[in-house]
């Protein structure tokens, strides 16, 4: 199996089905978040990047596509927006949304996939996420993976309502501190 090295600030590597070897390709000099999602955001069968506000369209990731509004941030002075991302259709309309978390204490939100190139609009579903290995897995079986993560000094977790784009539902399972 063959994989894809994609540089810009953060490395994300994509199996393709080829023979073993590395192929590394920068597609962004500019530093725009510490982490990328990766699916099909365009419905053509092929797994896309999504890093910072662009999305590039795989399988040659050759074009930066714009997705929300930001600009590139200098490492040597902090962190980005954009730490965690996932890929979901959340409004369950077909297409691929995105979720990212922001820098650790801020807000997590959900971009819905216009499906041509406008902007896509922007949801914050949970206000604060505020530890550093947050994660977005199925822990109540019937819906939509949750957030798992630290709120004011408390771990618990986000649980998406019947709207995704609402603010989700912050349950916590221990006490502060």
């Amino acid at each position: 199996m063959k994989f894809l090295l994609l540089v810009f600030g953060s490395a994300v590597s994509l199996p393709l089905p080829v023979a073993e070897a590395w192929e590394t390709r920068e597609l962004y000099r500019e530093f725009h978040g510490e982490g990328a999602a990766v699916g099909d955001l365009n419905g053509d069968g092929h797994l896309d990047l999504a890093y910072g506000p662009f999305w590039f369209a795989g399988p040659d990731f050759s074009e930066a596509r714009r997705y929300r509004a930001g600009g590139p941030f200098v490492a040597e002075r902090g962190y980005s927006d954009s730490f965690f991302g996932f890929v979901r259709d959340f409004n369950q309309d077909g297409k691929k949304d995105l979720l990212f978390f922001g820098f650790p204490g801020k807000e997590a939100k959900i971009h819905l996939n216009p499906g041509d190139d406008s902007m896509w609009p922007e949801f914050v579903v949970a206000d604060q996420v505020a530890n550093e290995s947050p994660h977005f897995v199925d822990l109540i079986p019937g819906g939509s993976p949750e957030i798992v993560c630290a709120r004011s000094g408390s771990y618990g977790y986000f649980e998406a309502g019947n709207d995704p784009t609402k603010a989700w539902k912050w349950t916590p399972i221990s006490l502060p501190g």
